[in-house]
């Protein structure tokens, strides 16, 4: 699971700020429950194709958030690397970086007020599959949230592919994002028939990259100038 977490940050330090699942907020959070470290064994490619056994560092973090008191919790795979043994030492074969493997909640943007309720739980649903490596089920909500964004904008045509030119044809959305919609709308078509090719990690991962932007730009944009008109308005008025 890739983050933008500063991964080994998040092992090392006792406080650590990051955007909350729960309370959605950009918070301080203190660690709550550091278990130690245990070891386990993976199979990593070298740069020669070939797979190599290595032997690496797994760990469980719980922090809480000082906002709202509420627990997420984290599995992390520490960096590792293949070495294979010769006369003189050991050549390093492959390599892997620290990495998330499991998040629990994830932070998703679209829990803002203005998102429409459909596209709320598909969008929420596809984090969710996301979180537990479950890729062809993330592309196949990402694209059952985009259909729901279609039917909420009254986008007309027979099919995804030309209500989602509806939406481009009458500027609901730009040309670059309906580019982004093309490829959500793919990776779900793949996620959902076993005769195409399965969803990778990294196209399920832009895939909800994708669809966040779209729904800032379709939603939470829209909303948040609204409301600061508003305070505007109200503050000429005074």
């Amino acid at each position: 699971m890739r983050t933008f977490f500063d991964v080994e940050r998040l092992i090392t330090a006792e406080k650590r700020t990051f955007d909350c699942p729960h309370c959605n907020i950009k918070s301080l959070h203190t660690i709550l429950l550091d278990i130690p470290e245990y070891d386990s064994t993976l199979i990593l490619k070298g740069d020669d194709a070939k797979n190599y056994l290595a032997k690496v560092k797994m760990k469980h973090i719980i922090y809480k958030c000082v906002n709202c008191n509420k627990d997420t919790y984290f599995l992390i795979k520490r960096a590792a690397e293949a070495k294979q043994p010769t006369t003189i030492g050991f050549i390093i074969k492959a390599t892997t970086p620290a990495e998330i493997i499991h998040q629990y909640p994830i932070y998703t943007p679209i829990l803002h007020s203005s998102v429409n309720d459909d596209v709320k739980r598909a969008t929420i649903e596809a984090e969710n599959c996301f979180s537990v490596r479950a890729f062809n089920a993330c592309g196949v909500m990402t694209r059952r949230a985009m259909h729901s964004l279609c039917t909420d904008k009254g986008a007309r045509g027979k099919d995804l592919y030309e209500q989602l030119t509806y939406l481009k044809d009458n500027n609901l959305i730009t040309p670059d994002l309906w580019e982004w919609a093309e490829e959500l709308r793919v990776v779900g078509r793949s996620g959902a028939h076993p005769e195409w090719e399965e969803v990778s990690e990294e196209d399920a991962e832009y895939s909800l990259k994708f669809l966040r932007e779209i729904i800032r730009y379709v939603y939470i944009n829209p909303a948040e100038r609204a409301t600061r008109r508003l305070k505007e308005t109200k503050k000429k008025k005074e």
